[in-house]
């Protein structure tokens, strides 16, 4: 299964972390110099004093069409008006998107 995680902040980051160990990821992220960063180093997961990388692709959210099998969408609410946008602009909107964030003000956003 191919996962695309729009959001490199830290919950993008961990889902990105754990669900690379059983799927194909592709996260999206504002700048090049993450992009590069992650795509050069990986994710970096410290837990319990043990650390792991994990390599996912990153690529520019100009680069996000949506073609995933699941899109998780893990950015800040007051981020979310560009990506919503964005998901208007495709050819066909997609029906396995994932929001997550704190709060359901975007729900709103959604319905125009």
């Amino acid at each position: 299964m191919r996962v695309g995680i729009i959001g490199a902040g830290s919950i993008g980051l961990l889902f990105a972390a754990y669900i690379s160990r059983v799927f194909e990821v592709t996260i999206y992220c504002r700048s090049t110099e993450q992009t590069s960063e992650i795509n050069k180093n990986g994710i970096v997961l410290k837990k319990k004093g043990e650390q792991t990388i994990s390599f996912v692709q990153a690529l520019p959210i100009t680069e996000w069409k949506g073609v995933e099998d699941i899109t998780i969408i893990a950015v800040k609410q007051y981020q979310l008006y560009p990506i919503i946008e964005k998901i208007n602009q495709l050819p066909v909107i997609p029906n396995n998107l994932l929001f997550l964030q704190n709060g359901m003000g975007h729900l709103k956003q959604l319905e125009t």
